[in-house]
């Protein structure tokens, strides 16, 4: 369990996902079990979802669907998962598009001519 609550701390490094993956992958099934458990509850976070994104991608990664299936529980978690990511997922789509509104409005903002500004602030 301390490799998850270490996660955060371990995503800001440089290697930090590749890190993740090799500890959690190190762990037992039963642990495995564990973290996955927890990283449901860290989904339901928006500030925490990306560190349990990153469990739940390295296991469909590197764990057989076979493997999976022998975790307790695993269709209970797959199905807390689901609506929540489906949130994040929405969310950064909605944050995609604004950055993308802002940078077409900062591109075709047409500031006024210097000269022009000058007259107009000395009449």
């Amino acid at each position: 369990m301390s490799v998850f609550v270490c996660g955060p701390a371990i995503l800001k490094e440089a290697n930090g996902k590749e890190d993740l993956g090799k500890n959690l992958l190190k762990l037992r099934n039963d642990q495995k079990e564990a973290v996955l458990k927890f990283s449901i509850t860290w989904n339901t976070n928006w500030r925490n979802y990306l560190e349990a994104q990153a469990v739940v991608e390295t296991l469909l990664k590197h764990e057989t669907p076979e493997s999976l299936l022998q975790y307790e529980g695993i269709k209970a978690a797959v199905e807390s998962l689901l609506p929540y990511t489906e949130r994040h997922f929405q969310r950064l789509g909605q944050l995609l598009q604004a950055s993308m509104f802002l940078d077409f409005m900062s591109q075709n903002r047409k500031l006024p001519d210097a000269a022009k500004w000058d007259e107009e602030m000395d009449t």
